[in-house]
């Protein structure tokens, strides 16, 4: 009978411990789960709020650099008494007969001349040197033409880049040439196994476009820098000539034509034309001796 009761006993006492063993177990278990929700909810949506703290000043020392560069603009045009919205366009022939002069200067400068000269036979050996099917080549025409370009309707406006931009059209019709000569060179199956002779001359007749230039300065990096573009509605008028071959010559092959000023549209799209743009960085730092 002893024996019994002691063996009930020991069960009673086991059973309790493993009670209290589940009950701590789970009561473990409910603890993590709250500090687990304590961390995602609590200390998760403060470090939300600090981000939201940074991001809302960030706007506002955005929207502060934006209101002076907005209080430069209005103080600069409310002193020159123009309007954006009202102020009618300018013929700027003053400017056209500056140009004109200083264009003209030039084109009677012989020191000038032969110094471009000599500088697009270095551009162009340059170009030979990088491909193994050209010769070398020749300068065989260099005209700077007659005629200046005519500025016309220039208006001040805003930018696209938080700046004022001057917006003009570009009127010019002259005869701008540059001729070349040259070998293209087959080089299979050996090299220079034979040559056919190239003689290349591109004309200029007329551009007319929309200019924009745009001062663009920003405080928060006191950067200050110009934009140059050209609006999309520009019109170009090339000639191009060109002669292939030796003994049978081909003048002026049509498709040749057309991939030389297909080229040069392309390039001139891809640097110029709105959206693209030409950079040039302003210096801001002052030198002093």
């Amino acid at each position: 009978m002893q024996t019994e009761y002691k063996y009930e006993h020991e069960r009673e006492v086991n059973g309790s411990k493993e009670f209290l063993k589940g009950f701590l177990f789970g009561q473990l278990i409910i603890f993590a789960l709250l500090l687990t929700l304590v961390r995602i909810f609590i200390l998760r949506g403060s470090g939300s709020t600090k981000r939201a703290i940074k991001e809302r000043k960030k706007f506002q020392v955005k929207s502060e650099v934006k209101k002076n560069l907005n209080s430069v603009h209005d103080t600069v045009l409310k002193k020159l008494e123009y309007d954006l919205y009202t102020h009618p366009t300018e013929s700027c022939d003053w400017i056209n007969v500056l140009i004109a002069l200083f264009i003209e200067s030039y084109r009677r400068d012989n020191i000038f001349k032969q110094s471009m000269i000599n500088k697009l036979n270095n551009y162009l050996s340059d170009t030979q040197a990088k491909y193994s099917f050209l010769a070398p080549i020749i300068l065989t025409e260099c005209a700077f033409g007659d005629e200046y370009p005519r500025i016309s309707k220039t208006k001040i406006k805003q930018g696209e880049h938080n700046g004022i931009t001057t917006e003009f059209f570009i009127n010019f019709e002259d005869c701008i040439t540059l001729g070349v000569e040259t070998n293209l060179m087959i080089n299979w199956p050996r090299p220079c196994i034979a040559a056919l002779p190239l003689s290349l001359s591109i004309s200029l007749l007329h551009f007319s476009g929309r200019f924009m230039v745009e001062f663009v300065s920003q405080a928060d990096s006191n950067s200050k820098y110009i934009l140059f573009s050209v609006g999309d509605d520009y019109q170009l008028e090339l000639d191009v000539k060109t002669l292939l071959g030796h003994r049978t010559k081909i003048k002026d092959p049509e498709k040749l034509t057309n991939i030389i000023i297909n080229v040069i549209d392309y390039y001139f799209r891809k640097e110029f034309v709105f959206p693209n743009y030409k950079r040039i960085d302003i210096p801001t730092k002052t030198k002093i001796d």
